[in-house]
């Protein structure tokens, strides 16, 4: 379960645009550059959507975050991921539970579906790049 953050949540009326990689409420438009992870050298937004209640949420993965996954899905799973741009191939990203906006009764404890790879950026000595082919859907 995520963390509801009301603080944030009542500073405004406006619905967040996005929720970073620990599912707080971002406000600004998306970019690689205002992410959790300032050291990440992959992120991307991902559509996803509440298991109960079908919300829809965009949410921000990085490769530190993804790590974490990362690990817990080659411990219960098998499988080896070595990037999250490997993974978005092998439909394989999962973001857990949605950002707790109490869209539901059972919307806190729920688990998410993946649904769509809205943007998929990554970082060069040149700065980010952003890779259309891996803005792709998921399994829906």
């Amino acid at each position: 379960m995520k963390h509801y953050y009301e603080d944030i949540l009542k500073l405004t009326k406006r619905e967040p645009i996005w929720f970073d990689e620990n599912a707080v409420p971002r406000y600004c438009e998306f970019s690689p550059k205002v992410i959790a992870d300032i050291y990440a050298d992959e992120c991307s937004l991902v559509l996803i959507q509440c298991q109960s209640c079908h919300t829809e949420f965009k949410v921000a993965f990085s490769d530190e975050k993804f790590s974490i996954r990362k690990m817990i899905t080659e411990s219960f799973v098998g499988r080896k991921l070595s990037t999250l741009a490997e993974s978005i191939r092998g439909h394989q990203i999962h973001y857990g539970d949605p950002p707790n906006m109490r869209c539901c009764p059972a919307g806190n404890t729920m688990n998410c579906d993946d649904i769509k790879v809205l943007e998929y950026w990554r970082r060069s000595k040149f700065g980010w790049k952003r890779i259309r082919k891996l803005e792709i859907v998921l399994n829906k």
